[in-house]
């Protein structure tokens, strides 16, 4: 909380404060077509909390509060290009496009808070190791998802994403 004390009673001060996160968390399936191809698919989500507080001036008594979210879900179709294989690593490039749905407590600047939009996710380098049905990830990318030709949401988010994979 900032310190209101010193500021001008009878006005009424909003603030956001602890903020918590939630990782990225995906689940993803491919299907090999060629020993370079792969097709699948991928679900993503993401999102943080925080807490909207209310704060007459002459006071650092919070008298309202309330928790807010956003949250985000990608659901993202997928092409993998195998660029570097040996046995226990492979070098792949990824393209996903799909939609984003961003949903929370809050209004956007157009007064919705729901909004489905396009999304990519390029995965410039992707790694990975290991042999037979568990295996580790490390890529490089970013997860973006465009409103219009001025809002961008998710920018860059997820720019490098590290996980163990289970083959069934």
């Amino acid at each position: 909380v900032g310190n209101y004390q010193d500021r001008p009673s009878g006005t009424i001060y909003h603030e956001k404060q602890n903020y918590r996160y939630i990782p990225h968390i995906f689940a993803e399936y491919n299907r090999q077509l060629r020993p370079w191809l792969w097709a699948g698919a991928q679900v993503d989500f993401g999102g943080f909390s925080w807490d909207s507080v209310s704060i007459p001036g002459g006071t650092n008594t919070i008298t309202e509060s309330s928790s807010e979210n956003c949250y985000n879900i990608s659901i993202l179709p997928s092409l993998r290009f195998d660029w570097f294989r040996t046995e226990y690593l492979k070098m792949y490039s990824a393209l996903r496009i799909g939609i984003d749905i961003n949903t929370g407590s809050e209004t956007d600047m157009f007064g919705k808070k729901t909004v489905v939009a396009p999304c990519f996710t390029p995965a410039v380098l992707g790694i990975t190791a290991g042999k037979g049905n568990i295996f580790g990830n490390l890529e490089i990318g970013g997860l973006y998802a465009l409103r219009n030709k001025n809002l961008v949401y998710m920018f860059g988010s997820r720019l490098i994403s590290a996980s163990i994979s289970f083959r069934f």
